[in-house]
């Protein structure tokens, strides 16, 4: 009796430490998120419908002060993703103003040294229509190494169905969430 006593209290030892082992190698995770806002470019007056890039900005992502200020370390971030992409025209010309409606189709991607060019968004748009200011359908992709470089290039492409008769202000908004290791 002795005995199986004695194997009992080895056997529920050996699955504390068990369960001590393995909840010792989970590693907490926090979600932050990173924002890019009142990202400036102009559209070109263009003459003729059809494909056409609306804006290549180069975006400093000063990721390594974001992940101190944050308290993570940069190697421990595990994943990226876009969560928000929209565009705003600026345009306050009182004849002939642009909107969206001259636009069929807008795609957002990124892109950097080193990196392939990976589309993030795209919208098609009604023609005729009055907006704006769109927001794109996200893809869900992993943007990890466009974040960890210290800039990449945010590249806003599309397809007119009129010509663009002035230069047009436009911005953009980007917001990533970053999942990493604490």
């Amino acid at each position: 009796m002795k005995i199986k006593k004695i194997n009992f209290c080895v056997l529920l030892l050996l699955i504390a430490s068990i369960f001590t082992i393995s909840s010792c190698e989970k590693v907490l995770n926090a979600t932050f998120t990173k924002t890019f806002s009142n990202i400036t470019f102009e559209i070109d007056t263009t003459s003729a419908v059809g494909n056409v890039t609306f804006a290549g900005e180069n975006i400093n992502t000063d990721i390594s002060n974001f992940a101190a200020s944050n308290n993570f370390n940069l190697n421990r971030i595990k994943s990226a993703k876009i969560k928000l992409c929209n565009i705003n025209i600026l345009d306050s010309s009182l004849t002939n103003p642009v909107t969206f409606g001259m636009i069929d189709y807008v795609s957002a991607k990124l892109t950097g040294v080193g990196l392939d060019t990976l589309e993030i968004g795209s919208r098609n748009i009604t023609p005729g229509s009055n907006l704006t200011s769109i927001t794109l359908d996200l893809m869900n992709v992993d943007v990890l190494p466009y974040i960890k470089a210290d800039s990449f290039n945010y590249i806003i492409s599309g397809s007119t169905n009129a010509p663009i008769p002035h230069k047009v202000p436009m911005s953009a908004n980007l917001s990533f969430e970053i999942v990493a290791g604490l």
